[in-house]
């Protein structure tokens, strides 16, 4: 079956994320986009997806509990939950690892979570976008130890340096990579062959509502469900 997606969308706990990102907002352009998978992938955080499980029955989405993290190399990777308390476990350990850094709001912009009715609850005083104290093969293992999934973010987005950088820290251990748009798609791969043998998966990264991926992307899966895509994933890695 065809599953269209975007899962790596931003809400208002991401301070680069605009205003309008809450969790109603998101969820309605989704619906009206025709996606049938989502997820939401705050930088270093999942505090806001308790509120999303209490709407997201509302909606017919496939919906991954999801996370960007910075790992200690600088660079950033995608992680990926079948359950919200897998996530949440994964939160803690993100949560004993960030620095606590003060958060400046008026350079950064706020880092809100938001209720089920799309009203402010609480505010991260900490800074969420700081590389945490977590390798990228230290990450690997915790993820993939709540039975996760790992995905190199945005590999072709000014960041192909990383892609050296992957390969000496075992890149294989990985589930997959994203490619930020398709315009490149084939450079990247030219550049780092090594790349052919994972599976590639397109998102918007987006910060905003009309950023969100239109009904374009699709996944070949055998049912719309976490497994579904697990199992895609490992038929697509050699």
């Amino acid at each position: 079956m065809k599953v269209y997606y975007d899962i790596h969308i931003h809400s208002t706990l991401s301070a680069c994320a605009d205003e309008l990102q809450t969790p109603n907002n998101i969820l309605n352009m989704a619906m009206l986009k025709g996606l049938n998978m989502i997820s939401i992938t705050d930088h270093n955080t999942l505090k806001h997806l308790p509120t999303f499980q209490k709407i997201i029955s509302s909606y017919d989405f496939l919906f991954l509990y999801g996370c960007e993290v910075t790992v200690k190399e600088g660079f950033h990777v995608l992680t990926y939950f079948e359950t919200l308390e897998k996530a949440l476990l994964f939160d803690k350990i993100l949560e004993d690892i960030n620095t606590k850094e003060p958060h400046d709001r008026d350079k950064f912009g706020s880092q809100d979570i938001f209720d089920e009715y799309d009203l402010k609850i609480k505010e991260i005083e900490y800074h969420l976008n700081y590389p945490l104290d977590i390798t990228l093969k230290e990450l690997i293992e915790k993820v993939h130890s709540l039975e996760g999934i790992v995905i190199l973010a945005h590999v072709n987005r000014g960041e192909c340096w990383m892609l050296n950088v992957y390969q000496d820290l075992g890149v294989f251990d990985i589930d997959g990579i994203e490619i930020y748009g398709k315009e490149n798609t084939e450079e990247v791969i030219k550049k780092y062959p090594y790349l052919k043998k994972l599976p590639i998966i397109y998102n918007s990264d987006a910060h905003s509502l009309e950023i969100i991926n239109e009904r374009i992307n699709y996944l070949e899966l055998t049912e719309l469900s976490f497994k579904g895509f697990r199992e895609y994933l490992e038929k697509n890695h050699e």
